[in-house]
């Protein structure tokens, strides 16, 4: 099995090969980039991570309980109109 090839920097973009796709993600500015890893111990990119993953839940979780109070709002008008 062959070596998946490496990711190569252009002045202008970052080209990420796949076997069958290339990525390429053009540069605004060209030059500002730095290196494109994180940084910090594992315990902290894991305490930062799984913040980010919570976040994003309780996002959805919110959103998902105005979808439903807005649902039974409406059910309750239709209600009203077809009794009323």
């Amino acid at each position: 099995m062959s070596r998946p090839p490496t990711a190569a920097r252009t002045p202008t973009a970052l080209l990420i090969p796949i076997p069958t796709l290339t990525v390429a993600h053009p540069q605004r500015n060209p030059g500002l980039w730095g290196k494109l890893e994180a940084e910090g111990d594992r315990a902290a990119l894991t305490a930062r991570r799984n913040a980010s993953v919570d976040r994003a839940y309780a996002a959805l979780e919110e959103a998902r309980k105005a979808r439903l109070a807005r649902k039974q709002q409406e059910d309750k008008w239709v209600a009203a109109q077809l009794l009323g």
